[in-house]
């Protein structure tokens, strides 16, 4: 008895020691402050770490995204319940009785030829698209894009900062970055780069070397170099 229960004591230590050697493995390699360190180094669960990584989420995420996608399409299944319990998701969606939480999109890890259906996520969560699962948010989701191969689609009152890829806006959503935007309805689109295809907006605010593709040249601004051409 007493065996069986330091054996269950030293896996549960290796359990949460390779997930906290692999979190300060990737910190490490990040712009980190003492503070951090500190978190990471006195954490004692899993849940607790993934807490860590919230606190500091939008350094990790643009300093070192491949390290951080890269640690949760290996890990996540071993670690899915304790990830969970801290409020993160990895291409799937919350139970509908979640509170807000963060969900990390990579790429599809569907075997076959047949591609995953898009997520639809419907909510207040906060996305986070670094790969070419295709997304579909709804409600009054915060969304950021940034992969060359991404599609997404926004629809009700959703925003989304985009660096690179493909979105897709209806109804009263807000975009602002750069990429390649197509936009109906109600949109409001600021756009620094790339090109948005505009079937119908509210307002769209356009610069540097911008592309504005549409049927109209009402509510849309022009500045810098951006430049506007007919549908």
């Amino acid at each position: 008895m007493i065996r069986t229960e330091r054996r269950v004591i030293v896996e549960k230590n290796e359990y949460f020691t390779r997930f906290q050697e692999m979190c300060i493995g990737i910190l490490a390699q990040s712009g980190n402050c003492e503070e951090s360190q500190a978190f990471f180094h006195n954490a004692h669960t899993v849940p607790e770490l993934v807490s860590a990584w919230k606190r500091y989420w939008d350094g990790f995420l643009h300093e070192v995204p491949s390290l951080v996608m890269e640690a949760f399409r290996k890990n996540y299944d071993i670690y899915r319940e304790d990830i969970n319990l801290a409020g993160v998701f990895y291409n799937e969606v919350p139970p509908l009785s979640a509170p807000p939480s963060i969900i990390l999109v990579g790429d599809d890890d569907a075997d076959g030829e047949t591609p995953s259906p898009a997520l639809v996520v419907d909510g207040r969560h906060r996305v986070y698209v670094f790969g070419a699962r295709k997304v579909w948010t709804k409600g009054a989701c915060n969304v950021f894009v940034n992969a060359e191969k991404a599609c997404v689609r926004l629809s009700d009152a959703c925003r989304a900062n985009v660096e690179k890829g493909k979105v897709v806006a209806m109804d009263r959503t807000v975009v602002s970055g750069k990429g390649n935007i197509v936009c109906y309805g109600s949109v409001t689109v600021k756009l620094f780069g790339g090109s948005v295809e505009d079937y119908g907006h509210l307002l769209i605010d356009a610069y540097n070397d911008s592309r504005v593709i549409s049927f109209t040249e009402r509510k849309i601004n022009l500045h810098d170099n951006a430049k506007i051409f007919p549908i």
